[in-house]
């Protein structure tokens, strides 16, 4: 029996003047509850009208770059990246 994977780790970075903690706390809720992966999500309060979305390190979502939010669904797409690829190094 092979070891399971450790969780994907996740970064939402949201500006908490911009009031975007509701939007990182509803990413986070979802990314956790309505997938089939282990995710491990940290929220970080920062300034700058920033909304940005990392995934094991790596920026992969920014709204200053596409000037919208992003869906789950995108997301969820580069933690599961991230899981295949975490796999296929183990």
């Amino acid at each position: 029996m092979s070891p399971s994977p450790s969780p994907i780790q996740v970064i939402i970075e949201y500006s908490e003047p911009a009031q975007y903690q509701d939007r990182a706390q509803h990413l986070a809720e979802r990314l956790r509850d309505d997938h089939d992966f282990e995710v491990e999500v940290e929220l970080v309060k920062s300034t700058g009208m920033l909304f940005e979305v990392s995934v094991q390190g790596r920026l992969i979502y920014s709204r200053r770059a596409t000037r919208r939010f992003p869906e789950v669904a995108e997301i969820a797409y580069h933690v599961q990246a991230a899981q295949k690829k975490q796999g296929k190094g183990s």
